[in-house]
């Protein structure tokens, strides 16, 4: 049986008393969430999505914005319109209800692990105590933490081998925002095996999702899709990190060439993966957050919110057994330290009333060697695994057809 497995740690016979204090104070955590995210003005992007809701208020066309508020996301957010009209806050509410939740279920399942002590601390990196959870999502009503609680869950689901549930919550963050498509298909393989329940449930989901609108909008309603290959380079992308240094001026055609194919790129890099977890027989929980770190790594866009999901699905790692899960949850951790650091010398700026220009070069390349430092670790990891077996251990539940 190969040591990176995808099923279930087994769950201690009660809980202990350190497990007993974490759950209570995620109990209190959440609750002080709940308050900081009411204490803190939304900035960033939802004065934006107050602007679009508005207008399908107005009952305008949900894609044809203007230019200051352009609508680079699916249905799902066109949904949350109606609850404006209500009070101008309450679709950040809805949004950061579903996340607690999903948040304090996966602290559950953390909690209830044999030998959590490990898992604990690391969760708490990962989710509660980092900055990018705080600041982009709590503090400024980003919808990515919406992305987050959706793939939360259906990171839950699948775990509990429920392949229909777990389709379609993936399709409802799709119909939010266009990157979590990749999890669909690095969540519906495992060791070459494919559930197409999983896969059938999330295109239903996304069809459903976009043909509505497209009855209501016409053509326009698949305007976003287009946006992400479209739009240009920003903030922590690595590639708008080299074409705003001086010193590798040699390197700026190469970068210029990359932002113009980044979506070529982004489908030969993760169709590559897919060929690795074939080949090598990865299970679907570190396919998966792998896969998601190339995408995120290489997109031309380095928004810092969009990496809220990632740092959920990395809580996977703590729930599901196996060493190399371990391992590789502790080559994520210097990515998720660079997340928090991120978004905590981000909005120290803000309240400060500082540009964020003068520093956004070397809080840039910080993050950037952290993302090396975890994708070279979790290459390690990969390559010395040995391959599974052909046909794997009947108690390997993660190897299992669905």
């Amino acid at each position: 049986m190969s040591i990176y497995q995808a099923q279930v740690e087994p769950s201690s016979p009660r809980l202990s008393r350190r497990a007993s204090v974490f759950l209570l104070s995620m109990v209190a955590w959440t609750a002080l969430a709940a308050a900081f995210a009411f204490y803190r003005e939304s900035t960033y992007d939802y004065p934006a999505y107050l602007i679009q809701w508005d207008l399908i208020l107005d009952g305008g066309d949900p894609w044809l914005g203007s230019l200051q508020a352009r609508n680079a996301y699916g249905p799902v957010h066109v949904l949350l319109a109606p609850f404006v009209a209500v009070h101008p806050l309450l679709p950040k509410v809805l949004m950061l209800t579903v996340f607690l939740v999903v948040n304090m279920m996966l602290a559950w399942r953390v909690a209830i692990r044999s030998n959590s002590g490990w898992r604990v601390i690391l969760y708490l990196l990962f989710v509660p105590l980092n900055g990018c959870i705080i600041i982009w999502g709590l503090a400024y009503g980003s919808n990515d933490i919406l992305v987050a609680g959706f793939v939360g869950l259906a990171l839950l689901t699948r775990l509990d081998d429920r392949m229909v549930w777990t389709g379609v919550l993936l399709g409802l963050a799709v119909l939010l925002k266009l990157y979590p498509a990749v999890l669909v298909i690095l969540f519906s393989i495992d060791r070459r095996s494919i559930s197409f329940r999983l896969l059938f449930s999330s295109a239903v989901t996304v069809v459903l999702g976009l043909f509505i609108p497209f009855l209501v909008w016409g053509g326009n309603s698949l305007n976003w899709l287009l946006f992400a290959s479209e739009r240009g380079n920003s903030q922590l992308s690595l590639w708008n990190q080299i074409i705003n240094e001086p010193w590798l001026s040699g390197l700026h055609g190469l970068a210029f060439f990359i932002i113009d194919i980044n979506t070529v790129l982004l489908a030969l890099a993760f169709g590559l993966w897919l060929v690795v977890v074939w080949i090598r027989r990865i299970p679907w929980l570190p396919a998966s957050i792998f896969g998601l770190f190339l995408v995120l790594f290489l997109y031309k866009v380095g928004h810092g919110q969009f990496w809220m999901t990632w740092l959920v699905l990395a809580c996977g790692l703590l729930i599901a057994a196996g060493e190399a899960n371990r391992r590789i949850a502790l080559a994520a951790l210097p990515t998720a330290l660079g997340t928090s650091f991120v978004a905590l010398v981000y909005d120290g700026r803000r309240q400060l009333s500082l540009a964020w220009e003068p520093v956004q070069q070397p809080v840039g390349w910080i993050f950037f060697l952290l993302q090396v430092l975890t994708l070279i670790l979790v290459t390690v990891i990969l390559t010395k695994q040995k391959r599974s077996d052909d046909h794997p251990s009947a108690e390997d539940p993660a190897s299992t057809s669905s």
